[in-house]
């Protein structure tokens, strides 16, 4: 299978279910924002771990994902939205999770190496 396979486009994506046999049905629907360019690239090569101190003391390196579409009120850079379909289970992402009080959607910080092996991606909205 190319790196490509389970990458494209909503409009390529939409409404296709996979042919590859014996692979699960893609069980969560998450989404990450970001760039035109880095939303084409995420497509071709999948995503790429980012580093930083994410307002708080320590650093910390992965993927944002979020349950809902989020934007710049809640620090979500870039005008292109992606839908990233998952084939793993919540318990499986709970080490990844950022718990915030009263915050009122659900965030986690991944390794790209597990996103990239487990997911399914498409452009789903583009600010041009």
């Amino acid at each position: 299978m190319s790196a490509n396979s389970n990458h494209q486009r909503h409009d390529e994506a939409h409404g296709e279910e996979s042919s590859e046999e014996g692979r699960e049905e893609l069980s969560l629907i998450l989404y990450h924002r970001t760039t035109a360019e880095r939303a084409e690239s995420i497509i071709t090569d999948g995503f790429r771990d980012s580093t930083g101190h994410y307002l708080s003391d320590s650093i910390h390196t992965g993927v944002w994902l979020s349950d809902v579409p989020l934007d710049a009120n809640e620090g979500a850079k870039g005008r292109t939205l992606l839908e990233v379909t998952i084939n793993l289970s919540e318990d499986e992402l709970t080490p990844y999770e950022w718990i915030e009080e009263e915050k009122p959607y659900r965030e986690w910080l991944a390794p790209a190496a597990l996103i990239n092996s487990q997911m399914r991606v498409v452009i789903i909205d583009e600010d041009s």
